[in-house]
C-alpha cells in the first residue's frame, strides 16, 4: 500500500457509461438506473429460524450469462454495490458480507467482481425479537457486459417468511471470508517512505487487498 490520491477510474467509467448510454441513441427512459432490473434479476431470501438473536438472509443477484457486477472494491474501474436498509420496519441493524471475488479483465484494466451470479449472506437483527421484521433494501450496483449500465432494485422479505431457502443461505453464509490474524495471513515488508510489499504466508489462492482512505494497492 502506498499513500498517495485516490484513482479515479472508477469516475472515468462513469462517464463512459454515460457516453455510450448517449452514443447508442438510447432513450431518457433507458439511461435510469433501473433499466438494468430488466436484464438482473435480484432477490432476497431467508433461513428458517433465528440464530444468536438474528435473522439469516442473502441477497441472490443473478445476472445474464457472461455479466458481472462488483465487489465493495470494484479495482481499477467499476462501480461498488450499496445497501440501504433505511425502510426496514423493526429493524436495528443489517450487515451485508460479501464473498471474495474473481479477478476479471475489463477494457480500463482489472475488475474484482462477480460473473453470472452474486450471493451475499445478510445479518439481520431485530429491534424487537419478539415481534416480525419487514425487511426493506434499496440496493445500487452495476451490471456489465459489453457495456457498464447502472442498476437500482427495491426489495422487501418479511422475517418470518413464509418460504425459506435454508440451502441458499447457508451456501452465502459459507462463502462469507473468515476472519484471521494479519500475521498468520501475510508478510509484510517495507519498501520505502509509506510503502509496503505484502506477501501471502497462507496457502492462498489469491489476495486481495482493501487500503484505508487516502491509500491505493498496486
Amino acid at each position: 500500500q502506498r499513500a498517495g490520491h485516490h484513482n479515479f477510474r472508477a469516475a472515468a467509467r462513469v462517464a463512459k457509461i454515460a457516453a455510450a448510454l448517449a452514443s447508442s441513441g438510447a432513450t431518457a427512459q433507458a439511461q435510469t438506473p433501473n433499466a438494468a432490473a430488466n436484464v438482473a434479476k435480484p432477490r432476497l431470501v431467508a433461513a428458517s429460524g433465528m440464530r444468536d438473536g438474528a435473522w439469516r438472509a442473502a441477497l441472490v443477484i443473478d445476472l445474464p450469462q457472461g455479466a458481472h457486477t462488483y465487489w465493495r472494491n470494484p479495482g481499477d474501474a467499476g462501480v461498488a454495490p450499496t445497501f440501504d436498509f433505511s425502510g426496514s420496519a423493526n429493524l436495528a441493524g443489517a450487515e451485508a458480507f460479501l464473498p471474495a471475488p474473481t479477478r476479471m479483465r475489463e477494457v480500463d484494466g482489472e475488475a474484482l467482481g462477480y460473473r453470472d451470479r452474486a450471493l451475499f449472506f445478510l445479518r439481520v437483527r431485530p429491534a424487537n425479537g419478539a415481534a416480525p421484521v419487514r425487511l426493506a433494501l434499496k440496493l445500487d450496483y452495476a451490471v456489465c457486459e459489453k457495456l457498464c449500465v447502472p442498476a437500482r432494485a427495491d426489495l422487501a422479505l418479511d422475517l418470518p417468511a413464509t418460504a425459506t431457502d435454508d440451502a441458499l443461505t447457508a451456501q452465502a453464509e459459507r462463502m462469507v471470508p473468515r476472519v484471521v490474524s494479519a500475521d498468520q495471513a501475510v508478510a509484510i515488508s517495507t519498501v520505502g517512505a509509506g510503502e509496503w510489499r505484502i506477501r501471502p504466508r497462507m496457502d492462498a489462492q489469491d489476495l486481495f487487498v482493501e487500503a484505508p482512505e487516502g491509500y491505493f494497492a498496486e
